[in-house]
């Protein structure tokens, strides 16, 4: 009895040596996997090409977490990413007025939602198509304004509503127009900006705000109109809370809508970044949720207008009263 027990021990004790080598073996390869696994993610993560995208919205600005922070460009990219896996994104704030020499010392540096100019071309590439559309520029003025009354005569009196920002200006020499330096509000009204500059007729704020400083100044009265899009009157307003009783002027030189692109440095890598960007944008401009995004941005008694402004700009058909796919 004694011996069939031993070798049962035996038997069991070879068994049990046997199970744990080859769990033994079964967790080393496991590792080995894990391991090799975490170094091609790593050796892929470093093989990435690194692209800094400029923002235009200050650090501070998401301090606090009280006010709504109308962040565009995030919004765009995430979009974009299973596009862009070969590149490694870094987000650095850059006010405009650097932006552009920021980007002629690189070669790796990306201003989202640019507007296209001689200029600016001549300095860095565009992505071949835009990757935003807004709704056209209007100037903004108090409804209480002195000078309202000559405003409407003059939107009443033209045969579009459209009025010349030349004409405006020239209303009276007091008036101060704000306007935020290194932005390009269309070729046409950086002309007309450049002229007034010697009459002292423009206030160039400098202070990187993305503009809601110049909201402030309209409503305290410093300023007596500024130039805005509705997307970013709109997220003035939601940020400080208010319903102002504004007068809105469309513009005869900004009476297309705002096309913003991506523009990037003067070099090889943004050349191969912005072909894989392209193809990015192509898709993207193509799916409802891209659309939605945009129409989030406006108020609601703009959304029929921005609707058909999307739809010609990137050849979509898309309707308002359409539900998101996968919706009840």
């Amino acid at each position: 009895m004694y011996a069939h027990l031993g070798k049962s021990v035996r038997h069991w004790a070879r068994s049990v040596t046997t199970c744990c080598l080859l769990l033994s073996l079964t967790t080393v390869a496991s590792e080995v996997t894990n391991n090799t696994q975490t170094t091609e993610a790593l050796q892929a993560q470093a093989n990435r090409t690194d692209i800094v995208i400029i923002s235009d919205i200050h650090p501070s600005a998401y301090a606090g977490g009280n006010s709504p922070v109308l962040d565009i460009r995030a919004q765009l990219f995430d979009f974009y990413s299973p596009y862009l896996s070969d590149y490694q994104l870094h987000s650095r704030f850059i006010n405009a007025p650097r932006a552009l020499s920021e980007m002629q010392q690189r070669t790796n540096y990306c201003w989202p939602k640019a507007v296209k100019t001689a200029e600016r071309s001549a300095l860095g590439y565009f992505s071949s198509q835009p990757q935003v559309v807004f709704p056209p520029l209007r100037l903004y003025m108090l409804a209480s304004h002195p000078r309202a009354a000559q405003v409407r005569d003059l939107i009443n009196r033209s045969p579009d509503g459209h009025v010349p920002l030349e004409v405006l200006v020239e209303l009276g020499p007091e008036l101060v127009l704000g306007a935020m330096r290194g932005r390009s509000y269309t070729p046409a009204v950086d002309s007309v900006i450049q002229t007034l500059e010697p009459n002292g007729q423009v206030w160039i704020r400098t202070v990187p705000d993305r503009a809601t400083g110049l909201f402030d100044m309209l409503l305290n009265g410093r300023i007596d109109m500024s130039l805005h899009n509705s997307v970013e009157m709109r997220h003035f307003m939601d940020l400080r809370q208010l319903e102002p009783e504004l007068l809105v002027v469309p513009l005869r030189e900004a009476s297309e809508p705002l096309l913003g692109y991506v523009m990037c440095s003067r070099s090889d890598v943004s050349r191969r970044f912005l072909a894989d960007l392209d193809r990015a944008i192509t898709d993207s401009v193509k799916q409802r949720g891209y659309f939605d995004l945009h129409m989030s941005w406006v108020p609601e008694a703009e959304q029929a207008y921005y609707q058909q402004i999307y739809n010609q700009q990137f050849g979509t058909y898309f309707e308002l009263s359409d539900k998101p796919q996968g919706a009840d």
